[in-house]
């Protein structure tokens, strides 16, 4: 299942057209962090779409909404200095995408983009390249990638760990290492991006506890 989820969206108009821009290419499950007030102006942009309104998921912090997730992937029209996978938007449901796994693709706030809190929890990015420094109206970004997806429906069986394990596992690891030399905050955010890049299943993920706690007992 995939959702598309807005950060901190300002305009009402602009909600209302990624709901209409989803209901075109068959999408329905929308998620909102922060947002504005849904005014009446969002749901004559969303036209036959306002049951998409209605029924959004709003959450008010970036950590409720990512937590729900099992694989999170950023946005962006630009070149970013990440240590995580890009992928155009023709190639990413191929890669990124699986029917039983919860999946959220995270567009930014309409001037300033994703912030750096939700990337950090990101497993890849979804790149929209440009022409020179422009970007792409919220709504047509949306567009792009919903017909990708409608158009590169997988059926692939995969059993990522979510979000919140993920989480669960540094803060573990950060309190397990606590007192050495090794687990400096910078180390601790790269090996952060490393799990989330790795896209770890559950069982995985469990092995990586086994693996260090015996290790550190040794």
């Amino acid at each position: 299942m995939t959702t598309i989820i807005l950060e901190c969206p300002t305009h009402p108009g602009n909600i209302g057209a990624v709901a209409r821009s989803m209901y075109t290419m068959g999408l329905s499950d929308l998620a909102l962090i922060s947002p504005c007030e849904i005014t009446e102006e969002a749901h004559t942009r969303a036209r036959s779409a306002s049951t998409i309104l209605d029924k959004a998921s709003i959450f008010k912090s970036e950590k409720e909404c990512t937590e729900e997730f099992d694989i999170l992937i950023g946005t962006t029209s630009r070149n970013r200095a990440l240590h995580l996978p890009v992928y155009s938007a023709y190639a990413f449901p191929h890669h990124l995408c699986h029917t039983n796994n919860r999946t959220g693709i995270i567009f930014g706030h309409e001037k300033n983009g994703l912030s750096n809190e939700i990337l950090n929890k990101c497993q890849a990015v979804i790149e929209i390249p440009t022409e020179g420094k422009m970007s792409l109206n919220l709504s047509h970004a949306v567009q792009v990638i919903c017909y990708e997806l409608q158009r590169n429906q997988q059926k692939h069986e995969l059993d990522h760990s979510s979000v919140a394990e993920r989480e669960q596992f540094m803060s573990w690891l950060d309190e397990y290492m606590a007192g050495t030399n090794f687990l400096l905050p910078h180390t601790s955010e790269r090996i952060r991006t490393i799990i989330n890049k790795s896209m770890l299943s559950k069982s995985e993920l469990k092995l990586m506890y086994s693996l260090i706690s015996s290790a550190a007992k040794k």
